[in-house]
């Protein structure tokens, strides 16, 4: 029991009028009117044939170039400045541009089982986004995306996050959580470097390097334990490429795996044990417990509206849902 509330601990560490027609020059030539002394006023008719401003007609032709937009070529495909996915990419958004995105399911640290997420780009490549679902409940979780490099074939950005709570802000816990990790704080800051690579309409490539850095600091009783007064760490390095199939001009197909290069955590000890220290000694964790892939599939609604199902696989992820394969869902909308 004691395991399973450490490791859900653990694993929430780790997560766009027709132109007048012009006035008939030959109308002055009415004034041949005298002319209509004489019966055959036909002689006028010469005139007439100056009614003929047909010549006019080029003005007719003058209408299409009223002002008119035509959408650039490609409007709308996924690739697109204004379409594109954030997730796991170097991309941000658009200048003025908002993000809205509604999750379920989610395992890294700004997504785990909830996520109504609120972004803004501000301008030169900068992006800011904050989870509201996890600061209903408690958590100030905010992050921050810099596109620094944007070209056509190219495309680099950093990012970080930070993810802070202390138990007793978590208001939905009941009484025997409030007991156990009321005197806990969390902190969590992921930094990465994120690339992505677009080879072709259909293909592209994605890889970003990561670490990861929390902490549990406090003390708790579990089963009359006590638990000394230290910090329980994550320390975390390491990479994660990614494909993305554009199936179609709305469709795509995401691949990514996340590979540790490095993993270690510490260990709580009980209070006044033989090993009891105020050393942080941390131990390294197995590639095998912590490597995570995930496979997603994206489509557009409508020109604003996005959704996305992805099915993953990671043990961190029994901490929180008791399983290692599970499916994740979310809605983006652009304003």
């Amino acid at each position: 029991m004691r395991a399973a509330r450490f490791g859900a601990l653990l694993a929430l560490c780790l997560s766009a009028v027709a132109p007048a027609a012009l006035a008939d020059p030959a109308a002055p030539a009415a004034t041949t009117a005298p002319a209509a002394t004489t019966a055959p006023p036909a002689t006028t008719a010469p005139p007439a044939t100056t009614a003929p401003p047909a010549t006019t007609a080029p003005a007719a032709q003058a209408a299409p170039r009223a002002p008119a937009l035509a959408a650039p070529e490609g409007a709308g495909d996924l690739q697109q400045p204004d379409q594109r996915d954030r997730r796991n990419s170097a991309y941000s958004l658009p200048r003025g541009k908002w993000g809205f995105n509604v999750g379920a399911l989610g395992l890294g640290s700004g997504e785990a089982y909830a996520k109504l997420g609120v972004a803004y780009g501000v301008g030169a490549g900068l992006e800011v986004q904050l989870n509201l679902a996890h600061i209903s409940v408690g958590l100030l979780n905010f992050a921050a995306n810099w596109q620094f490099i944007d070209t056509p074939h190219f495309s680099l950005a950093a990012r970080a996050g930070v993810w802070y709570g202390k138990g007793k802000w978590i208001w939905i816990l009941t009484e025997a959580g409030e007991n156990l990790v009321g005197d806990l704080a969390v902190l969590n800051v992921p930094l990465v470097l994120a690339s992505s690579m677009p080879i072709t309409k259909r293909l592209q490539f994605d890889f970003d390097v990561q670490y990861t850095y929390a902490d549990i600091f406090g003390s708790l009783t579990d089963n009359g334990s006590f638990f000394r007064d230290a910090p329980f760490g994550v320390r975390q390095f390491g990479v994660r490429p990614g494909l993305r199939i554009f199936l179609t001009d709305s469709t795509e197909v995401d691949f990514s795996s996340a590979l540790p290069i490095y993993s270690a955590r510490t260990y709580l000890k009980p209070q006044g044990g033989p090993n009891d220290s105020d050393d942080a000694e941390f131990k390294k964790m197995p590639f095998s417990e912590t490597w995570a892939a995930e496979l997603g599939l994206r489509s557009r609604f409508s020109r604003a509206l996005f959704g996305t199902v992805r099915f993953h696989y990671s043990k961190l992820a029994r901490g929180l849902y008791g399983t290692v394969f599970y499916p994740s869902f979310d809605l983006d909308f652009r304003l």
